[in-house]
């Protein structure tokens, strides 16, 4: 399934463009890569990407094979469970589908 609103999906860190950011910036390593871009699928079936830091959250859990990931986004707190691909608002229990 593809996002549909055709945001590029690979990224770059500011470690691998030096242009975009100070020079203290170099000294990160390509680690720092995150090579996949989460969304979240809005009440009106778009997909929306996740802010940088959730998105490196993500990307890392998903990397290191883990079943699940929690973080907050404006005080509300989340769990993507990534072998279903849904997040779950833990106050709420509203569920959303999620795609890498």
């Amino acid at each position: 399934e593809t996002p549909n609103r055709g945001i590029q999906i690979g990224v770059q860190s500011a470690a691998t463009h030096p242009s975009r950011v100070g020079m203290s910036s170099l000294a990160h390593s390509n680690k720092d890569r995150i090579s996949a871009l989460w969304y979240w699928e809005t009440d009106d079936g778009l997909w929306e990407p996740f802010d940088d830091n959730t998105n490196t959250k993500l990307e890392r859990a998903h990397a290191a094979h883990e079943t699940d990931a929690v973080f907050s986004i404006r005080s509300a707190d989340y769990y993507v469970d990534f072998k279903t691909y849904k997040q779950k608002n833990v106050t709420t229990g509203a569920f959303r589908r999620v795609h890498r």
